[in-house]
């Protein structure tokens, strides 16, 4: 994410780039939430010989909800620092297939897909 960003940074400041194409977003989210993961997985380093972290918890595999904080701050300054800079920031999304709670045959509730397609709507 920092070396991405630190490319992003010199294309705002240069006068000569009008407009700025991130191809997906869609991607770019989700390695944000990765790279954040990976942070936190790397305060539990070194491992002990059980395979726990230093913690004696076992290694991260996922954010919390909440921890999820910090990637959307890191997206919305994506998106500000574009306007400030007075740039045209096009962000490409992927759709995928959109899941939902559905019935299932057995009658018990699981989230499937729907069918439909949606975009990328994480509101930030």
């Amino acid at each position: 994410f920092y070396k991405w960003a630190a490319k992003y940074i010199t294309h705002l400041r240069d006068p000569e780039i009008a407009s700025i194409v991130i191809d997906t977003f869609t991607l770019h989210y989700s390695i944000t939430c990765d790279a954040y993961l990976q942070e936190k997985q790397e305060l539990q380093l070194p491992l002990r010989p059980d395979g726990r972290g230093s913690d004696g918890k076992e290694l991260r595999s996922q954010l919390l909800q909440i921890e999820y904080r910090e990637p959307n701050n890191r997206i919305r300054g994506v998106l500000y620092q574009a306007k400030s800079c007075k740039k045209n920031l096009v962000l490409v999304h992927h759709a995928r297939d959109e899941y939902k709670p559905m019935p299932q045959k057995d009658g018990s509730i699981a989230s499937s897909a729907t069918g439909f397609l949606t975009l990328f709507h994480h509101y930030l």
